[in-house]
């Protein structure tokens, strides 16, 4: 694999928050679970820390997903 260990970047031209709602709704419309949505920075905040907006969408297929887990 390369340097990006197969990870792709792609610059939005939405907020992070704009951003995870237009991929959730994709998401969503092909039947894909969505498992959790974390807002990084608002737990950042609750310990006094700073963070740029930052949420991390975490999504799957458990019929897909589980076979190759075990």
């Amino acid at each position: 694999m390369n340097a990006n260990n197969g990870i792709i970047n792609q610059i939005s031209p939405y907020a992070v928050t704009e951003t995870i709602d237009r991929f959730a709704a994709i998401l969503q419309a092909k039947g894909i679970t969505l498992f959790a949505r974390i807002d990084q920075q608002a737990q950042a905040e609750k310990v006094g820390l700073s963070l740029c907006p930052t949420q991390l969408l975490l999504f799957g297929n458990p019929k897909a997903g589980t076979p190759l887990m075990v």
